[in-house]
């Protein structure tokens, strides 16, 4: 964020600015941002994209460079991305680098989603009241937990 200095010499010119001059101001923070600036700004308020919409794009660009996936991996990356679709497409590049064909099973190692498939696993082995199973599956999961954190931080 600009300094107060910084804003106000920023006014300056946008009191007085030149003829062939547009400003566009973004920011993900305007409270900070002095009143005296918001007054001459028009604010614009971006709402985050729906699923269906990131996911549709993801479909178009998938097409256009001729890389395979899955219908459910695609529906993960998009509302993995909550509404980005910046973060999908990043989230889409690190899973298009795992494997030729983007899958379900890739992007959930890349997000770290622990399959439905496991969870039911661990559901059966504590109905079973199979501890030492139990313990098995979440140390798995936490080993996966801490490798994803280790490498994203």
């Amino acid at each position: 964020m600009l300094t107060n200095t910084a804003f106000n010499a920023m006014l300056k010119t946008l009191e007085e600015p030149p003829e062939y001059l547009k400003f566009v101001l973004a920011t993900t923070d305007p409270q900070k941002v002095p009143v005296t600036v918001l007054s001459r700004c028009l604010q614009f308020n971006l709402r985050p994209m729906a699923p269906e919409t990131v996911l549709e794009h993801l479909t178009h660009v998938l097409d256009k460079e001729s890389v395979p996936a899955e219908p459910q991996a695609l529906r993960l990356l998009s509302r993995a991305a909550r509404g980005s679709m910046r973060d999908a497409l990043s989230l889409l590049d690190q899973c298009g680098v795992m494997a030729d064909t983007v899958t379900a099973e890739t992007v959930r190692n890349v997000l770290g989603i622990v399959g439905r498939e496991a969870l039911r696993e661990l559901v059966r082995a504590i109905g079973r009241q199979d501890l030492s199973a139990a313990l098995q599956l979440l140390t798995v999961f936490v080993i996966r937990a801490i490798v994803l954190l280790t490498h994203t931080v």
